[in-house]
């Protein structure tokens, strides 16, 4: 199995009050959200969120609690939904 890792965004964004939103809005500004407070930067620095014991296969800590996150905020209710929407 590869090593995955969750890639940084190279979007800038800038929140307004407009009346054109997407489905996916939410999406958008949690990732905003984690980067600007460092969620991801925190999250690769404490080592015991990472369990595996070869570091260069699976999925890295982020990775995972990204693809949680991404899936609760599009409409997914446990983690079988979140493994369904890789």
């Amino acid at each position: 199995m590869r090593y995955f890792t969750k890639r940084n965004s190279h979007f800038r964004f800038q929140i307004t009050d407009n009346e054109q939103v997407s489905a996916h809005g939410g999406q958008v500004l949690l990732e905003a959200l984690c980067q600007r407070f460092g969620l991801w930067d925190k999250l690769k620095q404490c080592q015991h969120f990472d369990p595996r014991k070869r570091k260069d296969q699976g999925f890295d800590p982020q990775a995972i609690i990204a693809q949680l996150l991404f899936s609760l905020t599009s409409g997914g209710v446990s983690l079988a939904d979140a493994e369904r929407m890789g």
